[in-house]
């Protein structure tokens, strides 16, 4: 549990962040500024996924699995080799490729700007590297304060120079200060800790590292292009304003999704580990992870969305009040697609990245078919639909490979039964005007969820862990 507290920490502070970035330079800039820097960032994120191979993902895997678990510095050279590599090629494609990016994206203002996204495209894949290299030995609690001095200083500067009026220019210096306060601490502490050994044995490891995670990459660079490949279209077929105002909705709905995946960075590691020793931890794991998650997802989703209108008020200009339709529709995908996202590293961690792979891509088909027929027709509905269903297919599928081919014990019928419950309760409150029987829904549904959905040994660790919570609160008084 204090592990899952400390990814969560993490995952808001270093994905999650953003998200709160951008509304604060979204209350001090344009819409039309906003929705240029939106653009640039994407481009930059996702140049950073494709070139990086997704070596986090495999570092993780080979430092735990069974053998190297002894020695899990044994990959970490041939990775930090790699990714520079890497970061060489990116970043000479993605200058020869500038001016063709402006174009297809019509963004002519980016011109001024978009040489400032070539270093930052370096640093984001090294932060990305040393941040799996924590994840791989569960070190969430020092990645969690390095994140969290990174994001105030980040915040800092950017604010000085905003007021100082250096536009965009000034949002770009602070995203580079935040990844160097980051990177330092990281990288040093992650070749003091390993080393740097080049031999024949690391040419070796090097080979097999990126074997592997290329394996994973076919299938995460599917997931990374599923999740926002409506903001490409959006970008594409509509204006600068829109682009602005559907990054909100995303930003709003994919919040829930770190929750799955910061619970998925600490179950990611014990999978490999409970395979590698054929352990019959699996199904316990399993079964902890989605009901949980679930439980947690649902309710945080329903508090936020039946009162979405205050508090997107309270912290953006009211143009933004407009994403709320949108909102409604993402999170219809966006919480189930979060839950399944918990284990989504089952297969990845047992050594078969490969059935996950085809069900990303296949996933990634159906929302760019969508995206082109619908968002030229309903705009941003179109973008909402498109993605959402792309979304809702991702645990249908997921599940029913997880209980046909691996065989792991658990109740998948009430799992789905209680998502259509959610829906039911999520569709029906935003027409609920109301907010004293808003209130009254909720608790019902908390009531119900407790109760009836997680079972009785779910229910006593839960209070344990609330016990400790608690006393732990009430020593930090007292001290």
């Amino acid at each position: 549990m204090k592990n899952v507290l400390w990814s969560l920490g993490n995952a808001l502070l270093s994905k999650g962040f953003s998200f709160v970035f951008t509304i604060i330079i979204g209350n001090l800039l344009l819409p039309e500024q906003l929705g240029l820097f939106v653009t640039l960032l994407l481009v930059v994120t996702y140049a950073a996924n494709i070139f990086s191979l997704n070596l986090g993902g495999g570092i993780v895997q080979k430092m735990n699995s069974q053998g190297v678990s002894q020695d899990p510095g044994r990959f970490f050279t041939a990775g930090a080799l790699a990714v520079a590599a890497l970061s060489v090629t990116a970043l000479v494609v993605f200058y020869l490729l500038s001016d063709s990016l402006i174009r297809l994206f019509d963004i002519p203002r980016a011109r001024d700007v978009i040489y400032m996204t070539y270093p930052l495209l370096v640093l984001t894949m090294f932060r990305s590297y040393f941040t799996h290299v924590y994840q791989a030995e569960l070190r969430f609690k020092p990645l969690t304060l390095i994140n969290m001095v990174a994001a105030g200083v980040q915040i800092m500067v950017t604010l000085i120079l905003l007021f100082l009026g250096m536009g965009l220019k000034g949002v770009f210096w602070g995203l580079y200060s935040s990844s160097l306060v980051a990177l330092v601490p990281l990288a040093y502490q992650s070749f003091r800790r390993f080393g740097t050994v080049i031999n024949r044995e690391t040419l070796y490891n090097l080979k097999k590292l990126t074997a592997f995670s290329s394996i994973i990459f076919i299938g995460s660079i599917a997931v990374l292009l599923d999740q926002r490949i409506d903001m490409i279209f959006v970008a594409h077929f509509l204006d600068n304003q829109d682009v602005a105002v559907y990054d909100y909705v995303l930003k709003f709905a994919l919040l829930f999704v770190l929750f799955g995946a910061s619970i998925s960075k600490v179950t990611y590691p014990r999978f490999t580990q409970a395979f590698s020793s054929q352990s019959n931890d699996i199904s316990r794991i399993l079964n902890f992870s989605l009901n949980y998650t679930f439980f947690f997802l649902t309710i945080i989703g329903l508090i936020f969305f039946l009162h979405a209108e205050l508090i997107i008020g309270l912290i953006l200009p009211d143009f933004y009040l407009q994403l709320i339709p949108y909102l409604l529709i993402l999170l219809i995908g966006v919480i189930p697609k979060s839950v399944v996202t918990s284990v989504g590293t089952l297969f990845t961690a047992k050594g078969l990245p490969s059935v996950s792979l085809w069900v990303n891509w296949l996933l990634l088909a159906v929302n760019v078919t969508l995206n082109v027929l619908l968002i030229p027709r309903y705009g941003l509905y179109g973008a909402a639909i498109a993605t959402t269903t792309s979304f809702l297919l991702k645990p249908l599928i997921m599940l029913f490979l997880i209980a046909r081919k691996l065989r792991v014990t658990y109740t998948y019928r009430k799992l789905s039964a209680n998502f259509l419950l959610f829906m039911v309760v999520l569709v029906g409150g935003h027409y609920v005007e109301s907010y004293a029987i808003r209130e009254i829904i909720l608790v019902f549904y908390l009531l119900y969820s407790y109760h009836v959905f997680l079972n009785k040994t779910e229910k006593q660790y839960l209070l344990s862990g609330w016990h400790r919570f608690n006393s732990r609160i009430i020593q930090f008084i007292r001290s």
